[in-house]
């Protein structure tokens, strides 16, 4: 049985309204017709004989209103299926189950298990351009067999289905073990598109579960050429010399930073600076920001080796414990 097919059955036992999507490798093509329809030109004729499907759950909030949504995103490679992608998955899937079984949830939950063989941004906004963008002039239904047994419509399908106005949205991606740090290192990825600023409110939410609650060693994107610069230790040191004279004189004098957590703090306002300067997002959320949606990237390196049935579920209620109160209270 193929993974889509798996995790949406996963997804139909929570009891969740379940649908595919799929999506051709998307081109890169110039029409100059594009600017005056305000869309891009489909070429039928053009595309790849092969396609990704995404899997989608949408749990309805018990006492909400169907207007908002939070949208949970997980990514994995239906042609090369990795570990970490398994688990990405696995974690998505355990919040998905707790929240479906909340009572007091305000707003409806999407799950999107995307299949990033065209690559992780490019799964995430094509599911986001039919979502947003749907077709409403009718054309010939040309239904093509998925595999033999499935049905799918090529574009915007009967069976596409909406929840209400995303308000927010969080993509998890496993990595690789962490070194070091004895602890789950949970990295914050923010940066958007066209410089656009990340919402601060929602890296704070997630930076004082992670730290004050679970424990979690977290960290934001950083330069780290700059980590090991001399001028900048230099200045460090020379600020915690004068804040140390001034704290001696008044003790609410004291304005400076140990020489570490200054020289960490300016690498990681210049990677900001670099990525918003840059202005293109090096993560899926990005996607999402292209439609005023707040959202951000977890990547979560274990702490060990997940080579043994233990250690994942030890994982996965430490990172479950981590991103079930950022969902259900937000």
């Amino acid at each position: 049985m193929q993974t889509y097919k798996i995790i949406a059955k996963h997804m139909d036992e929570t009891g969740a309204d379940v649908y595919y999507h799929s999506f051709y490798s998307p081109k890169k093509q110039f029409h100059p017709m594009s600017f005056f329809i305000g869309a891009p030109i489909e070429d039928h004729n053009n595309h790849s004989s092969t396609r990704a499907v995404n899997s989608i759950g949408i749990i309805t909030a018990p006492h909400g209103d169907g207007k908002e949504a939070i949208v949970l995103v997980s990514h994995y490679n239906s042609d090369k299926m990795e570990p970490s992608d398994a688990l990405s998955v696995s974690l998505a899937y355990s919040i998905f189950c707790l929240l479906g079984r909340a009572a007091r949830l305000a707003k409806d939950i999407v799950w999107l298990a995307a299949d990033s063989k065209f690559g992780e941004y490019a799964s995430v906004a094509e599911w986001l351009k039919q979502y947003h963008d749907p077709v409403f002039i009718r054309k010939k239904l040309n239904f093509h067999p998925v595999d033999g047994d499935i049905l799918f419509l090529r574009g915007i399908s009967e069976d596409f289905k909406h929840a209400g106005t995303m308000a927010a949205a969080i993509v998890f991606k496993v990595l690789e073990t962490s070194q070091g740090t004895g602890t789950d290192n949970v990295n914050i990825c923010a940066e958007s598109s066209n410089g656009q600023m990340p919402n601060l409110d929602l890296i704070n939410i997630v930076h004082y579960l992670a730290v004050h609650r679970h424990g979690l060693h977290v960290e934001v994107g950083k330069l780290s050429s700059l980590l090991n610069s001399l001028w900048l230790k230099v200045v460090g040191k020379f600020l915690e010399g004068v804040s140390n004279i001034a704290g001696g004189l008044n003790p609410k004098w004291r304005f400076a930073l140990p020489v570490l957590d200054y020289v960490e703090g300016i690498a990681v306002l210049a990677s900001s600076v670099y990525h918003q300067a840059l202005g293109v997002p090096t993560v899926p959320h990005g996607a999402f920001r292209d439609y005023q949606i707040d959202a951000i990237t977890l990547e979560i390196s274990p702490r060990v080796s997940l080579n043994s049935e233990i250690a994942c579920s030890s994982f996965l209620v430490r990172v479950g414990r981590l991103c079930w109160p950022w969902c259900s209270l937000h």
